[in-house]
């Protein structure tokens, strides 16, 4: 086996600018291609208070577990209440967004999509897979 680190923590893993989806937020890379998992992608994601997250849909599917907060998840026009522990599936080509609840603490969830699926889905759905 090589050099490389098989165990962490969340807090150590690059954080990338994903203000582009949600003004102030973060995102890192868990697993994935490049780290361990080449079908899928985890990213944990760092939403600020307040911070919203736009109805939009794409045609893959959404698999999150909300590791600390409280907020909402909307999907299909229902709205489900998160908090830490919950969590929340998203069909291929529902139509979702979700909402931090706090005006001041962080919203941190995990979500697993494939890797054509690691993109901002409010500029470009045309990436490759």
């Amino acid at each position: 086996m090589n050099n490389q680190l098989l165990s962490g923590h969340l807090n150590d893993l690059p954080r990338l600018d994903n203000g582009a989806f949600v003004e102030g937020s973060e995102k890192s890379i868990v697993f994935g291609p490049d780290r361990f998992w080449p079908d899928n992608v985890m990213r944990c994601f760092y939403i600020p208070g307040g911070g919203v997250g736009n109805m939009h849909s794409h045609p893959w599917p959404h698999y999150i577990f909300v590791y600390q907060g409280e907020g909402s998840f909307t999907i299909d026009d229902v709205c489900y209440p998160v908090k830490s522990g919950s969590w929340v599936y998203v069909p291929d080509d529902a139509v979702h967004g979700f909402k931090n609840g706090s005006d001041t603490d962080q919203l941190v969830f995990l979500c697993n999509v494939p890797p054509r699926g690691d993109v901002n889905p409010l500029q470009n759905e045309d990436q490759p897979e």
